[in-house]
């Protein structure tokens, strides 16, 4: 039997989908878990040191990073790509 593209195209995109779902729940554990020493930083249990800028940094950016991702892999219906340009 064969399988058509569109068909094979519909399957990969959901098996992308549950990977994007299954990756961002892991990572968002791992920020949960962690939140501890960041917290212990931000109320100064922790003393500041300059490295602890690029890790709440790229921890912050790689959640909203996430966030974005499955807002976007969640969408179900057309986007109107027009009414989102600045250049109307």
């Amino acid at each position: 039997m064969m399988v058509s593209s569109t068909e094979y195209a519909l399957k990969t995109y959901a098996n992308l989908v549950k990977a994007v779902h299954t990756f961002a729940g892991l990572y968002i554990w791992e920020y949960l878990t962690t939140l501890d020493f960041e917290w212990q930083v931000y109320t100064g249990r922790r003393p500041w040191k300059w490295p602890y800028f690029a890790y709440i940094a790229t921890r912050t950016l790689t959640l909203t990073s996430i966030i974005i991702s499955l807002v976007i892999f969640d969408i179900t219906r057309e986007v109107d790509c027009h009414g989102l340009a600045w250049d109307n």
